[in-house]
């Protein structure tokens, strides 16, 4: 089967231009083809008629008109509206991008300038403004873009929440099981020491029955009695360690088992969680790249 799939990524600058990447993606038998990529920069002011839906969303926002006039004078004579100042200047460039998965990342430039040349450019981190997120302090274009923000885009972003918990939620219950299997081994190791000490002690206390079965006089059976009576409360004691660590090492071995079984189907929730949230990814940038003409 031969489907194709859409992806856009908008790129919003402080003159208010947008620039366009759509991708389209073949996907044969559920593979993806290496995408094929369409850029373009739409200037304030230009026609929507043909623009996806998210643009439709964003583009009001951002052209204010202010911004559509600006650009309108930079176009006509740029060093009227941005001349070249003398000195030393400082100052930031804000680049604000919406990703295919509706995510907003605006990366800030810090720029240091002498006689109008640049002597210095150093980026700041990165910033990521998820979907959903509070928008009340962030910068107007951020919220402009946050407008792209719709239902499917919302319930993409949240079945990409639920997977990625359900990857932390499989490798805690990856540990826990590496953990239980540990401790069984370990009980298990108990166990076999403990049976080596009761066996020791059954043997030292048969050794200490056959002389007291096999004195001759009260004399010696009085004191084969006496010697036999340590030996066979350390046969005791060992045999119910023993025991006691056998039942230890079931249990163990049962929580360990869980464990197991646990993981498994923590691994069965990652995977479809993982295709759900792809799916509902996929179909949210395809919808809100799709021409609406």
């Amino acid at each position: 089967m031969i489907n194709k799939r859409y992806e856009q990524q908008i790129e919003v600058d402080e003159n208010g231009c947008i620039g366009v990447r759509d991708a389209t993606i073949v996907v044969v038998d559920g593979v993806d083809s290496p995408p094929k990529f369409h850029r373009k920069v739409l200037e304030p002011g230009s026609d929507l008629t043909n623009e996806s839906v998210r643009i439709k969303a964003v583009a009001p926002g951002v052209w204010t008109p202010a911004i559509v006039a600006e650009r309108a004078a930079f176009l006509a004579d740029p060093e009227t509206v941005d001349p070249v100042v003398p000195g030393y200047v400082r100052k930031t460039k804000t680049r604000n991008v919406i990703l295919a998965n509706g995510a907003v990342v605006q990366a800030v430039l810090d720029i240091v300038e002498e006689d109008g040349a640049i002597i210095s450019e150093v980026p700041r981190p990165n910033r990521l403004v998820d979907v959903e997120a509070d928008v009340t302090n962030e910068s107007d274009q951020v919220k402009v873009l946050s407008l792209a923000w719709t239902q499917d885009v919302i319930d993409a972003a949240n079945a990409r929440r639920a997977a990625i918990l359900a990857k932390v939620a499989e490798d805690v219950a990856r540990e826990e099981s590496a953990r239980d299997t540990a401790l069984a081994a370990t009980a298990t190791s108990h166990a076999e020491i403990a049976a080596q000490a009761a066996t020791k002690a059954i043997s030292d206390k048969v050794v200490t029955s056959l002389a007291v079965a096999e004195a001759g006089t009260e004399e010696e059976l009085a004191t084969a009695l006496a010697n036999a009576q340590v030996p066979a409360a350390v046969a005791s004691a060992a045999i119910a360690e023993a025991e006691n660590a056998n039942a230890a090492v079931l249990v163990a071995e049962d929580k360990a088992t869980t464990s197991r079984a646990l993981v498994e189907t923590a691994i069965a929730k990652t995977a479809a969680d993982e295709a759900e949230a792809k799916a509902q990814t996929d179909a949210a940038s395809d919808k809100a790249s799709r021409n609406s003409a």
